[in-house]
């Protein structure tokens, strides 16, 4: 009431304008006409309330259950206890609580020898834990990463001769062949390279033999040869080394939690990991999806100024790199990713692969490292002081 009669006054205005803007000047009558005399929307008004709210003697007919409901022909009984494929996981009408049942209903033998053998092994628990992953072939792979929709390509990335299953990382591939024909006898050899997964794993772990002047059984030597052969091939991937003859742009943006001022950072390297060309950039107010598209976006620019022609662009950023992953990249919405893909389809090659956040840190921190009242690009021919104890770290890492 500080303002006394004015402040009722406009109270009173507001009513009166709610009023005329709640007011029905026109209906629609039953006949299709639509009606705007007053004493007429009164009388629609009462009878359609009065009906509303009376008791309808009209007769219900019986819900038509004959004919209602489709059978099922022979052909498709025997499919009823199919688990669920991907693509009809994907369906609207699919419901995870019916796929949960048939998972349960599958067989799972837990009497099985196998699973004493990986769990009674005298190894660490971490290497217990990855055999029992491998046998049950859920290793991310490449060919398990294009079955859960993660990737694009099932070749192995080691030596691209082969799809990349659980048995070729493990075994088949040219590097873990190498390792285990170093140790295996020659008339070990031929049955060693022969076995299924779950038969292999089986007739390796229950192996009591040891080595020629060696006291550790069999067992436990193939575990830990099994992990360590898995943690070199995770490193690789992880550093994530281009192809020979390709150059490495790493790319990161940073945006700050209390100003919101965003920043980007880059760093060219060739397939040793050598520092070809560092740069950041202040961006001002932004979000972290637009920051990591600016960096890409930043670096293809310099990369076709200085004529890089095969980048390998990499980005601890899944969303980004979906976003510049879908062929209807050219029609986006954020102007962003169509300009990336204009220097993409210019004369550069370019593959976006997602990367680590621990393998992008010299990236992380030169994109924090800008300078505050510098809105231009600086680009780096030598990597900065600060940078160079955690390049050491890893460029020691790429080469172990």
């Amino acid at each position: 009431m500080l303002l006394g009669d004015r402040n009722t006054l406009y109270f009173h205005r507001r009513a009166v304008n709610r009023k005329q803007r709640n007011k029905i000047s026109t209906l629609k009558l039953s006949d299709g006409t639509w009606c705007d005399d007053n004493l007429t929307l009164q009388e629609e008004a009462t009878r359609y309330f009065a009906s509303l709210f009376s008791k309808d003697d009209t007769p219900e007919e019986p819900f038509p259950s004959e004919r209602s409901f489709p059978t099922l022909h022979d052909h498709l009984l025997c499919h009823l206890d199919d688990l669920p494929t991907d693509d009809e996981s994907k369906r609207p009408d699919f419901e995870v609580s019916s796929a949960y049942s048939h998972i349960l209903a599958s067989p799972w033998d837990d009497k099985d020898q196998i699973w004493d053998l990986i769990w009674k092994n005298t190894v660490p628990q971490r290497v217990r834990l990855f055999l029992w992953l491998t046998c049950r072939q859920r290793l991310m792979t490449n060919s398990e990463r294009c079955r859960r929709g993660l990737g694009t390509s099932v070749v192995c990335p080691r030596c691209h001769m082969a799809d990349e299953s659980v048995l070729h990382t493990l075994r088949d591939c040219v590097e873990s062949k190498a390792a285990w024909m170093q140790l295996l006898a020659p008339r070990m050899r031929e049955v060693f390279f022969q076995l299924d997964l779950h038969s292999w794993l089986r007739c390796n772990l229950s192996s009591h033999v040891a080595l020629p002047g060696d006291d550790i059984p069999w067992r436990i030597l193939f575990a830990s040869l099994l992990w360590q052969l898995r943690k070199n091939k995770n490193d690789l991937i992880f550093n994530n080394l281009p192809p020979f003859g390709w150059i490495c742009l790493n790319v990161d943006g940073a945006v700050s939690p209390s100003t919101c001022m965003g920043s980007v950072g880059g760093l060219f390297r060739d397939t040793d990991g050598r520092w070809l060309l560092g740069f950041n950039k202040l961006l001002g107010v932004t979000s972290p999806l637009i920051a990591k598209l600016w960096a890409i976006y930043i670096g293809l620019k310099l990369a076709w100024d200085n004529g890089f022609e095969y980048v390998q662009v990499q980005s601890d950023c899944l969303e980004v790199v979906k976003l510049i992953r879908d062929p209807t990249e050219a029609c986006n919405s954020l102007s962003l990713v169509r300009a990336i893909d204009l220097y993409r389809r210019k004369c550069l090659v370019t593959e976006i692969i997602w990367t680590p956040r621990d393998a992008n840190k010299p990236i992380d921190r030169l994109a924090k490292c800008v300078n505050s009242h510098l809105f231009d690009v600086l680009t780096l021919d030598e990597p900065p002081d600060y940078l160079q104890p955690i390049l050491a770290v890893d460029i020691s890492a790429l080469h172990s």
